[in-house]
């Protein structure tokens, strides 16, 4: 048995002016090699006042709304999170309009009115086939605080973002 290759460590390769005003978004995407699993993480602002908490069960109000047969995998459940005082993971199934059923694992924080989302996603059929290497995945997710705490800083006020944007992004995620 031969051992796997270990991973290797991103870092942002990118850097942007942001104009006085504008929101900023970010989000990685990370595919699995045959185009089957693959994990989203983004961050966007929020208002400063959401827990992680409220942001998890906004987030699920949406999926549910949004994804045709979604279907709640069990209840959300709490995630340590290093430098971040909560975090939240849920995980569900839903079935895209003419493809086979996914499931996806997605966990949720926030720090200083940013928020953030990870979405590890796959076929229903190929979750435990992917399974291990998507929770690895989404465990290794790393937020810079400091870096956080300065985007959030440089954000215009957040109530101008709606709760129907799209999710945000990780944090560094375990069980």
């Amino acid at each position: 048995m031969t051992t796997p290759p270990k991973p290797t460590r991103t870092r942002p390769s990118i850097t942007i002016d942001l104009p006085a005003g504008w929101f900023f978004k970010e989000s990685y995407t990370l595919l699995e090699p045959t185009g089957r699993a693959n994990v989203i993480v983004s961050s966007e602002p929020l208002d400063p006042a959401i827990t992680a908490r409220e942001y998890a069960e906004t987030q699920g109000g949406l999926l549910a709304g949004e994804f045709p047969g979604y279907e709640p995998l069990g209840d959300i459940q709490p995630w340590r999170v290093r430098g971040v005082a909560e975090a939240w993971l849920r995980e569900f199934s839903w079935r895209p309009e003419g493809s086979d059923p996914v499931c996806q694992i997605q966990a949720y924080t926030v720090r200083r009115g940013r928020g953030f989302t990870a979405t590890a996603t796959t076929t229903r059929a190929e979750m435990w086939d992917h399974r291990r290497v998507l929770t690895d995945v989404l465990r290794s997710i790393a937020v810079d605080p400091g870096a956080a705490d300065a985007m959030a800083a440089t954000q215009p006020a957040a109530d101008a973002v709606t709760s129907t944007d799209r999710p945000a992004a990780g944090a560094e995620l375990s069980r």
